[in-house]
């Protein structure tokens, strides 16, 4: 922990839940390897086609992600209890943000695949945990889209961000390892949380 102006702040990035789901909801390793998937299922892959999962290893994906994601609930649970127990709790202001979306997609979100990509695939990979909690501050939900970027400058430089934009950038498979190439990108518009055309 750090002190900030005599209050504490905690920041943590979240890279659990993330390939490969080792844990089950209890934090112990799964013991049957089968289960440790990778971010894709080889035998349902056909990368030429940018087609990552079928619906059955994207329900199996998602198993693992949700078990893992029990995990990280008792983790942060127990984290946070610790935090009350020491006094400091009304004090801190804790920031939480996670990795990215689960990656859990049918296709992978890339320019090559922009005209198949459904609601469900660009939520998967883009949707991202933002949560914090500072002194006073009342529990709440807020499902609006918005940039991370916009998040942060607003929470700590106290400004809006200028370009607060609820697209994505896709990218194709030529330029995924390499250096940005601003002409081949498409932008996005990614589709609200409530919009998703199959289960999401």
């Amino acid at each position: 922990m750090r002190q900030i102006s005599g209050r504490t702040a905690v920041f943590a990035h979240l890279l659990i839940p993330h390939h490969t789901y080792n844990f089950d909801r209890d934090c112990r390793i799964q013991p049957n390897t089968d289960k440790w998937f990778q971010s894709v299922c080889p035998i349902d892959t056909k990368i030429e086609s940018a087609i990552i999962n079928s619906p059955d290893s994207r329900r199996r994906q998602y198993e693992g992600y949700f078990d893992q994601l029990g995990c990280l609930y008792r983790v942060l649970r127990e984290f946070l209890d610790n935090v009350e127990a020491s006094g400091l709790l009304q004090e801190t202001t804790i920031i939480f943000h996670g990795d990215h979306g689960s990656r859990n997609s049918l296709l992978t979100p890339i320019r090559d695949s922009a005209e198949r990509l459904s609601d469900a695939d660009l939520l998967d990979n883009n949707s991202v945990l933002f949560a914090i909690r500072w002194p006073g501050s009342k529990p709440a939900y807020d499902l609006k889209l918005r940039s991370i970027h916009a998040l942060f400058a607003e929470m700590f430089l106290g400004r809006p961000f200028p370009n607060d934009s609820s697209k994505v950038v896709l990218d194709d498979w030529r330029n995924m390892q390499r250096a940005p190439h601003t002409e081949s990108r498409m932008r996005l518009t990614m589709p609200e949380f409530g919009d998703c055309d199959r289960a999401c």
